[in-house]
This record gives structure tokens, C-alpha cells and sequence, in this order.
């Protein structure tokens, strides 16, 4: 096991394009291992989502706009439109806490932009849970 932390909390918060460059070098960092291994490469994040702000207890998500198109990004494989529409004012606007979609991203960049194979968002009572996985063999 190798964790890997990056900053999804305090500003300056790394680019979206930063987030894909590391979950590029993750890919071929494991595609150049030279056993033939099975990896399993775990991230976690959140879709639109506010902590202690005013929209913590709306019931819903504070950005549904937001959430279904990164759902939908995930769903379609789209690298470019999840890096294109993740800047830290579009992130801010989503909820306080939504920066940590941009793990998101690095996820998506390990399977080289191919379609998640599952991707969804939740409803809870307090926004869309995300589930994003990619089968790759």
C-alpha cells in the first residue's frame, strides 16, 4: 500500500491539470512495474458539497448542476471537460468543500480517460454521494 495525500482542503489548491498530470504519472508508474501485479488505486472525494456553510442542510445537493455533470464526465470518460470545468471558482461555487472532486480527476487520469465503469451520485439528505469505479484489465 501507497498512500498518496494531496492538498484538496486549504488554498493554494493544486489545478485540476495538476490532479491529471498525477494520476497520469500513477498510471505508468504502475504500467512500467516490471511484475505482472494487480493494483488496485483507491480515491475518495466529494461532489458538490458544503461543511458548515449555509447549504449544509438543504436536504440536497448545494449544486445539483455540478454534480450531474461530473457524474457525467466519469460516466463518458471526459478528461478534458472534468479538468476544463473544475477551477477552484467553479469548485468554490459548488460548496466549500467540493475541491475534493479533484481526486476525481486523478482517478480518471490512472484509467487514461476510458468511461467509468459505474458512476453515480446518491442523493442523501445531504448531497450526492459519489461512487466512480473503473475495470481495467
Amino acid at each position: 500500500m501507497v498512500p498518496v495525500f494531496t492538498n484538496c482542503n486549504a488554498p493554494p489548491i493544486p489545478t485540476a491539470a495538476r490532479f491529471a498530470a498525477l494520476g497520469a504519472y500513477l498510471a505508468e508508474s504502475i504500467g512500467s512495474y516490471p511484475a505482472s501485479r494487480r493494483v488496485l488505486v483507491v480515491g475518495s472525494g466529494h461532489l458538490a458539497h458544503e461543511l458548515g456553510g449555509p447549504r449544509q442542510f438543504l436536504g440536497v445537493s448545494p449544486d445539483p448542476e455540478f454534480d450531474e455533470m461530473a457524474v457525467s464526465w466519469m460516466a463518458r470518460g471526459d478528461l478534458d471537460s472534468a479538468q476544463g470545468s473544475s477551477s477552484f471558482q467553479r469548485l468554490t461555487e459548488a460548496g466549500n468543500e467540493s475541491y475534493q472532486f479533484l481526486n476525481f480527476i486523478t482517478c480518471l487520469a490512472v484509467a487514461g480517460g476510458r468511461p467509468a465503469t459505474m458512476a453515480e451520485g446518491t442523493q442523501t439528505r445531504f448531497g450526492n454521494l459519489p461512487f466512480f469505479a473503473w475495470e481495467m484489465r
